[in-house]
């Protein structure tokens, strides 16, 4: 679920999401999302905003599991709580 524009490269643009996210066994070693890591899932919700035309800044919050016993971690501390802080810079 997504509040906003985030195509929109316009000044002062604000957008915000919530979203589950789940990067698993099966899926890639490096995510593309920001707050989930390989082999959890959960839900994350953050925000971006536009301060300039070409920049911007992020901030999400993931609250999850891990999920796949091919990360060394799923087994000492399957709850997994992220924070994740972003600059951006668009060419």
């Amino acid at each position: 679920m997504t509040y906003g524009h985030p195509e929109i490269k316009e000044k002062n643009n604000l957008t915000g999401w919530l979203a589950y996210r789940q990067a698993g066994r099966i899926g890639t070693y490096h995510p593309s999302y920001h707050a989930p890591g390989f082999g959890e899932r959960g839900l994350e919700i953050g925000a971006q905003y536009r301060i300039l035309e070409d920049l911007s800044c992020e901030v999400a919050y993931f609250n999850g599991e891990k999920v796949s016993k091919l990360s060394a971690a799923a087994t000492d501390k399957p709850d997994v709580k992220k924070w994740y802080l972003g600059v951006k810079y668009e060419f």
